[in-house]
């Protein structure tokens, strides 16, 4: 290459360059996220839409009713929800067995979604997809209740340290005429809301470096009005807009998307609108009702798998718990799918595990129309003309909570992999102090004396960081790693990981004949407690001189006070 043609590559580059860092400094969004990918994570589809006559939505018993009526023999839904955590609940017009009134809460309130992310973290639930029906916001009345909704999600998702993205599904829209509606509304949020502009430690879910956004309901044969070009012009807003774009797109296609079976579209442009995404999320609920059916779906997930690796797409596994709509639709049976103590849903997970799906997304939260959700549902729920279901007797409601945050761990490998669900943990019964005649300060310093025990030392915390590097280890692995830093003694290393077993600072399990062990708790929630604990101890609860013996120590970056400035302003 002469020197003229090389000095025009290297303007062009130069141009290019210049043009590309203009472009990303138009756009809107935080350059990273503490959720960088979607990628070893369990979220939930979080619907949202239920509301009631007091809630201040003006929507009435929306979402509860049926056939405008909402009493008993007139419901939309086939699950109870517990509600004896939350703050504000609701009398309807059913009544238990004992005749006192059964109560429910709305999702407009913030006590609602405070609660359920809370729950969230308590269980190990990574997060949730935010669902926003384009059919509703068109309408002022659903816009503000779902912006109501998601704002309340975006506070308490940072609160809790839940990931968080936005799933546009796209049912009931009108031909080409919505497109402009879902753009309009993606840059309300990312202007409004800031959604996806909170500082680089913000929870919206990014994937790929960038925030995801979902398009839900492409290619399906049930006589959408909306077409594959529609969905087109949607994903390359996303992807390319110079202000709004430069996301990612995850698209909610068919159960048999890749062979154009019979809940598909046959059109082959189908497969070109999914290669312009970064995620297949297929929908499977009522695709399957037990071993036998499920087994086939299995293998057609594992070719789908391999499909998506070959064009360069991420795959999530779609699973859901059990399934029953009879109060919408009565000629269905009540529990239609059940969840048979847990079986139905761990084959799920367990097969998408072992097909390697690197993702999974559990349909849904809070979904009690169509009776899929996993939060806490009620063992008592009203009797009468509406039937509900409940989990079987020995079942706790928060069971489906449990098994998808173990699910979660799981996929990590931070458990070890088991093709039958985990039982219910047991519950820690409380005993009063007064009943074991101990007076109210001696309870608490044993218990004082108990919490100290439990604090990682120095080399336990080495082991700790092994296993929140690698996931599930046997010793003789940990060990090999811990002798790249320093060392160590095997049968030292063998010793203390029987302690911290004893402590319940690691899970042991010995179902093999070497022993496999993984940490107990998330990293996270143990910096967390070490860090407070620290805090409280030598800083006197006092995080501002804690920051300023830090600031005073070390020299810090200009990066770094940069991000200190973004934190302050949240903080502010």
């Amino acid at each position: 290459m002469n020197l003229l043609n090389q000095r025009y590559l290297l303007c062009g580059l130069l141009i290019f360059f210049c043009c590309t860092q203009e472009l990303a400094a138009q756009r809107k969004h935080s350059k990273t996220s503490r959720f960088t990918s979607y990628k070893g994570l369990l979220m939930a589809g979080y619907q949202g839409w239920h509301n009631t006559p007091d809630d201040g939505a003006g929507r009435g018993w929306y979402h509860y009713q049926s056939r405008g009526k909402f009493e008993p023999g007139s419901t939309n839904v086939d699950l109870w929800p517990d509600v004896s955590e939350q703050p504000k609940v609701y009398a309807t017009a059913f009544k238990h067995a004992d005749g006192s009134p059964a109560y429910l809460t709305s999702a407009h309130d913030a006590s609602t979604i405070q609660t359920h992310f809370r729950w969230m973290k308590e269980y190990g639930i990574d997060g949730v997809f935010m669902q926003r029906f384009v059919a509703e916001i068109r309408g002022r009345s659903g816009r503000h209740h779902f912006n109501t909704v998601l704002g309340n999600a975006l506070k308490y998702a940072e609160e809790c340290g839940r990931a968080i993205s936005v799933m546009y599904d796209l049912s009931g829209c009108r031909d080409s005429v919505d497109v402009p509606v879902l753009i309009n509304d993606w840059k309300n949020l990312v202007d409004s809301m800031k959604v996806t502009a909170r500082g680089d430690r913000q929870s919206y879910l990014y994937h790929n470096g960038k925030p995801l956004v979902v398009l839900w309901g492409v290619g399906f044969n049930d006589n959408r009005k909306y077409t594959l070009k529609d969905v087109a012009k949607m994903i390359d807003f996303l992807k390319n807009d110079p202000v709004y774009g430069g996301c990612s797109v995850m698209l909610g296609v068919p159960t048999y998307w890749r062979e154009f079976g019979n809940d598909t579209q046959k059109d082959p442009y189908l497969h070109e609108v999914i290669k312009r995404a970064d995620i297949v999320h297929p929908w499977t609920i009522g695709r399957y009702s037990d071993d036998k059916t499920y087994e086939r779906y299995a293998a057609v997930q594992k070719d789908d798998i391999a499909w998506c690796k070959t064009n360069g797409l991420d795959y999530v596994g779609v699973v859901f718990p059990g399934f029953s709509w009879h109060n919408m639709n009565p000629r269905a049976p009540s529990n239609q799918i059940p969840r048979d103590r847990g079986r139905f849903f761990w084959k799920q997970i367990s097969s998408a595990v072992r097909n390697q799906a690197g993702m999974l997304y559990v349909a849904m939260f809070d979904e009690i129309d169509e009776g899929t959700a996993i939060f806490k549902i009620s063992k008592n729920p009203p009797v009468g003309a509406s039937t509900f279901v409940t989990f079987e007797d020995d079942i706790p409601s928060d069971y489906y909570l449990y098994l998808s945050g173990y699910a979660g761990k799981m996929l990590r490998k931070q458990v070890p992999f088991t093709s039958v669900p985990p039982p219910p943990p047991k519950k820690n019964k409380h005993i009063p102090c007064f009943v074991r005649k101990v007076s109210y300060l001696s309870f608490m310093k044993k218990n004082e004396t108990k919490e100290r025990s439990l604090e990682p030392t120095k080399s336990e915390l080495e082991i700790l960081q092994v296993l929140w590097e690698t996931g599930p280890s046997t010793v003789r692995q940990v060990n090999d790693e811990l002798l790249k830093q320093k060392d160590v003694n095997y049968t030292t290393t063998l010793k203390l990981m029987q302690i911290m077993a004893e402590k319940g600072i690691l899970l042991r399990d010995e179902s093999q004949m070497k022993h496999i062990y993984s940490v107990a708790e998330e990293e996270q929630q143990t910096k967390s407690q070490l860090l407070d604990r620290f805090v409280d101890t030598l800083y006197k609860g006092s995080a501002s001189k804690l920051v300023m013996q830090l600031l005073g120590n070390r020299k810090t970056s200009a990066q770094e006070l940069d991000e200190i400035r973004e934190i302050l302003k949240k903080l502010g």
